[in-house]
């Protein structure tokens, strides 16, 4: 009997220590195979992931992991693939390692979580995680933010590790600042082109490490751009077209993303301040091809301290707060005219189904307005009506032995093109067929 007892009592802590090793997880699938989790940037893991067909969406990445020490801080992005305007995704760790995503601070806040992406934010490891190897979850899903567990119609699951260790004593030491540089700075922007000669420079930030002697450099991660005191507008993509950073530790310029209220910019070290060192870099913009802001709306761009992203074992930065000042949207011409090219002129033998054809107007239009009729004026059928940034129309079906008149006027916020050409059409049709007029 004692020997009994002795066996039982062996087996229940054999199950005991097994279950503490490997925790085991909620399920989680999708139905059908669309957009997916193309490349996931998390500290040490760059994972170009792909899809992992048979696995009904789940991906199991665990044997890449990333370390991070209680209290500190690393970003995420992830990339989507076949994605949609309605995608949506959500990050979880389990913190206390009990083998789901459902405590408190598990689910992990995104700066940006919906749209086509990517999406990004920052996991910081709070007191209370546990150490050693945990789960990390991220999902998407289509039209509505996806549960930690269970089965959606659509996207992907993919889990990866967080190793949480003992912060360290001697990361992270001394103090740098920031200030700002000693570039002219633009008072208005007016370029829609991403070309190296109209890109203009709105602001330049100095960065020193001004902790000199204490053996490490100043390393950055990540720079968050945001509005500033004078700034107008307030959803920033549908003006900005573009943003790039370009400086001393930068072989070419990279491209920074814009969201409606920030511009980021996130490569792993991809700056660095020698111990005592100082450097400048600059922020420039473009706008987009169709600017929907109203001309004479200040864009204000500003770095504090508090939005860098410095590595964890260089100096850190502990003050300093830059702004560009306003800088006025300003498309300060017209657009040029344009020229019908299809139907020309005075043409008799028009399709009943033809397209209107015209070239692309010069100075920026951000749109093209229709006149369109059987009058000399071009104007009984529509009436100057805007059709968008584009260069053909289908007026869907012509009437048979009818002069129809038109004329296309581009424009922008500056007004409408002068002297735009009329153009008269003859389309003719007998018995259902087209003929010729000669």
């Amino acid at each position: 009997m004692k020997k009994t007892h002795y066996l039982l009592f062996g087996i229940i802590y054999f199950f005991s220590i097994n279950q503490s090793m490997a925790q085991t997880y909620c399920e989680a699938s999708i139905r059908e195979k669309d957009e997916y989790i193309g490349r996931v940037i998390f500290g040490s893991i760059d994972n170009l992931s792909g899809y992992n067909d048979g696995t009904n969406g789940y991906s199991d990445h665990t044997s890449l992991t990333n370390t991070i020490e209680i209290g500190l801080s690393d970003s995420i992005k992830f990339y989507l693939e076949s994605a949609y305007n309605s995608d949506k995704g959500k990050v979880w760790v389990d913190w206390n390692d009990d083998g789901d995503f459902s405590d408190s601070g598990e689910s992990i806040g995104l700066d940006n979580s919906s749209g086509i992406g990517p999406y990004h934010g920052v996991v910081t490891v709070p007191d209370f995680a546990e150490l050693g190897d945990l789960r990390m979850r991220v999902r998407i899903d289509y039209h509505s933010y996806p549960p930690a567990c269970g089965a959606t119609n659509y996207g992907e699951i993919e889990d990866y590790t967080l190793h949480v260790d003992e912060l360290s004593t001697n990361s992270n030491d001394g103090t740098s600042t920031l200030t700002t540089g000693v570039g002219s700075e633009a008072v208005s922007i007016n370029t829609s082109a991403n070309t190296e000669a109209e890109r203009i420079t709105i602001v330049d930030f100095k960065f020193t490490d001004a902790a000199s002697g204490d053996g490490l450099a100043s390393i950055i991660d990540q720079l968050v751009i945001k509005p500033g005191t004078n700034n107008d507008v307030s959803d920033w993509t549908i003006c900005i077209g573009g943003a790039t950073l370009s400086g001393p530790d930068l072989a070419t310029e990279i491209q920074g993303t814009i969201y409606a209220d920030s511009i980021l910019f996130f490569e792993e070290d991809f700056i660095s301040i020698a111990d005592g060192a100082n450097e400048t870099y600059s922020l420039k913009i473009w706008m987009t091809e169709e600017v929907y802001a109203n001309l004479g709306d200040d864009l204000d761009f500003k770095l504090d301290y508090s939005r860098i992203k410095d590595d964890v074992d260089g100096s850190y930065f502990s003050s300093g707060s830059v702004e560009s000042g306003g800088v006025n949207i300003n498309f300060n011409e017209a657009p040029g005219k344009t020229i019908p090219i299809a139907p020309v002129d005075g043409e008799h033998e028009v399709p009943l189904n033809a397209k209107l054809y015209w070239e692309t107007a010069p100075e920026n239009p951000t749109n093209y307005k229709l006149y369109f009729g059987t009058d000399i004026l071009a104007s009984n059928i529509f009436n100057g009506i805007p059709l968008g940034n584009v260069t053909n129309w289908n007026p869907v079906v012509l009437a048979g032995f009818t002069t129809y008149y038109w004329k296309i006027v581009p424009t922008n916020f500056n007004g409408d093109a002068t002297n735009c050409p009329l153009a008269i059409s003859f389309p003719l049709v007998v018995n259902g067929s087209m003929v010729r007029q000669v």
